[in-house]
C-alpha cells in the first residue's frame, strides 16, 4: 500500500508514529527520496531527521516485517491529523 501526503510530520505525529513503531514487530522506517532513513524505534533520530528535512522532499513510511491492517489504520490515522505548514510527500510502502 502507497499513501501520498501533501505535508510533513509535526512533531506530534513523530511522536504518535515512535509509539506505533515500538508496539509493531516489524521495522518501520522514514525514508527520504534520495534514501536517507531513520529508524521509527529510535525518537531522538526521528525527530533530528525531520528537522533537517527540506521543505520539499519525498518520504516514504517503510514497514519491514509482517502485514498488520490495525497498525496500517493507525499509520493513516496519524498521518490524516493535522501537519505544518511545511510541504512534503510521504508514502506508505510494506516490504
Amino acid at each position: 500500500m502507497i499513501k501520498m501526503i501533501e505535508k510533513t510530520l509535526n512533531m506530534q505525529q513523530a511522536l504518535h508514529l515512535y509509539q506505533l513503531a515500538n508496539k509493531y514487530e516489524g521495522s518501520i522506517f522514514l525514508q527520504t527520496e534520495n534514501h536517507r532513513k531513520v529508524n521509527a524505534k529510535k525518537l531522538p533520530s526521528m525527530v533530528s531527521f525531520l528537522l533537517t528535512l527540506p521543505k520539499q522532499n519525498d518520504i516514504s513510511v517503510v514497514l519491514n516485517g509482517v502485514e498488520d491492517d490495525a497498525l496500517l489504520m493507525e499509520i493513516d490515522a496519524v498521518l490524516s491529523e493535522p501537519a505544518s505548514e511545511k510541504s512534503a510527500s510521504l508514502k506508505i510502502q510494506i516490504h
